[in-house]
């Protein structure tokens, strides 16, 4: 009779290790970071780190997961159906310059740093970017469809072009926020750009 052996259960928080983990990446980047520095920074062995996440690549894909959850994009994710998508994109674009003003550490947003940081040094963790990109880009999308459709938006609005925009000019606002330290100046920053693309 063949006898299993079962592993060891993770004697540690999983939560709070992505999320310290989370604050490292943000932090310091994700090349500079090595799986046994990590592991050492979210207070696990090198083993546990292995058996929990497989590789620093699987531990970014949950801290991926986690940041999204608390990013303002979570306004624009199952909205209503009978909401009017300009206000809330207004919502989306004036609660991104609170929390780019709030973060003290000046740091931006994860994903575009991330973006800019391995987009041709990693090609599996920028897969893994390029695909996030996507889904932002598709997200925008499917919310000027809904505009179009709900008569906020003309028939002939360049739906494609302006989601790329959307998912652009963000990438720059957080960019932008870590040296205008102004709240209202990036808002109306923000408003023109809405007005621009026929969007408030």
């Amino acid at each position: 009779m063949t006898i299993m052996k079962v592993g060891r259960p993770n004697k540690f928080d999983r939560s709070q290790a992505i999320e310290t983990a989370k604050e490292a990446f943000w932090k310091q980047g994700y090349n500079v970071l090595t799986a046994s520095q990590l592991a050492s920074i979210m207070g696990i062995t090198r083993s546990s780190f292995a058996n929990s996440f497989s590789d620093k690549q699987g531990l970014f894909k949950e801290v991926l997961a986690l940041y999204k959850q608390t990013e303002p994009y979570i306004i624009l994710v199952n909205i209503d159906e009978v909401a009017l998508i300009k206000p809330k994109l207004a919502e989306f674009f004036k609660e991104v310059c609170r929390t780019r003003i709030h973060d003290q550490g000046k740091q931006g947003c994860l994903i575009v740093n991330t973006i800019s940081e391995v987009i041709g040094s990693d090609d599996m963790i920028a897969n893994d970017m390029e695909t996030v990109m996507l889904s932002s880009i598709e997200l925008f999308e499917n919310l000027l469809n809904r505009g179009i459709s709900n008569n906020e938006l003309p028939s002939d609005y360049k739906v494609n072009i302006t989601a790329k925009a959307l998912v652009t000019f963000n990438m720059g606002l957080s960019n932008l926020s870590k040296v205008l330290r102004d709240e209202q100046q990036l808002w109306e920053v923000c408003e023109d750009f809405l007005i621009t693309h026929q969007l408030t």
